[in-house]
């Protein structure tokens, strides 16, 4: 109830690169927080960060990355 549900940063995975990246939405007056660091831009997310939308903590666990996307078990279907 501290922080507005919408919009306060996005997750996006870069398949390329097989990195995630928390971009947070600086317009908002919440404070968002990677690790205790208020990030001014996209920063790059690794397994088991912490992640801060007023009290609310979310721990970032990816299921994908540089030893497996989801995108090769549709290669290996085919």
């Amino acid at each position: 109830e501290t922080i507005s549900s919408e919009e306060q940063a996005y997750l996006r995975y870069d398949s390329v690169d097989r990195k995630f990246l928390l971009v947070p939405n600086l317009s908002k007056t919440n404070i968002v927080a990677v690790n205790d660091k208020k990030p001014t831009g996209a920063t790059e997310l690794q397994a088991m960060d912490l992640i801060t939308m007023g009290r609310t903590q979310l721990v970032f666990v990816p299921f994908c990355g540089m030893d497996f996307d989801w995108a090769e078990l549709q290669e290996m279907k085919d």
